[in-house]
């Protein structure tokens, strides 16, 4: 049960790293766009162009850059761990495997012995029994003879054709 609550854990935590990755992409192109649209707006009219104000997004622009950059490299840590920690439970799964193997092995081998001395005990208390060569009696149990089913038209006395009318 904890592996499948460790594995999905995992999955949780890759979907939001995923999503903050993506989040922070799309901000970052936003943030571009706004930019370039600033600077189109300063060509068309002089008027409009304030340096702080170009200086302050492109400052946001580089700082959203290293926000992706880190998310990316989160994600591939995170990758890496997922990769080692499913390692580990396929390792731990594999152990529990040889475990139960060696196990069955062991019961096995005492079923075999068990049968072996119940054989010989068998043999023993039958050879005990009887004298002279002679062979035990097996006694099988008569089973009563019941009278053969007989198809519903025989039992009907209905004719052959009014049978087949009613198989089709």
């Amino acid at each position: 049960m904890s592996n499948a609550a460790e594995r999905q854990s995992l999955m949780i935590l890759d979907e939001k790293v995923q999503d903050l990755l993506s989040a922070a992409k799309r901000t970052e192109e936003l943030l571009g766009a706004i930019l370039r649209t600033y600077e189109t707006a300063c060509g068309k009219w002089p008027d409009l162009s304030d340096n702080n104000f170009a200086a302050v997004y492109a400052g946001m622009s580089d700082e959203l850059h290293v926000l992706v950059l880190r998310f990316q490299a989160l994600q591939t840590r995170h990758q890496g761990v997922t990769n080692l920690v499913s390692s580990f439970l396929e390792l731990n799964g594999a152990f529990a495997l040889q475990q139960l193997a060696r196990e069955s092995r062991r019961e096995n081998e005492e079923m075999r012995q068990l049968s072996e001395r119940m054989h010989r005990s068998h043999a023993e208390s039958y050879s005990g029994r009887c004298s002279g060569g002679q062979k035990p009696l097996t006694l099988m149990p008569s089973l009563p003879r019941n009278p053969p089913i007989r198809p519903r038209w025989t039992r009907d006395r209905t004719s052959l054709s009014q049978a087949f009318s009613l198989c089709t």
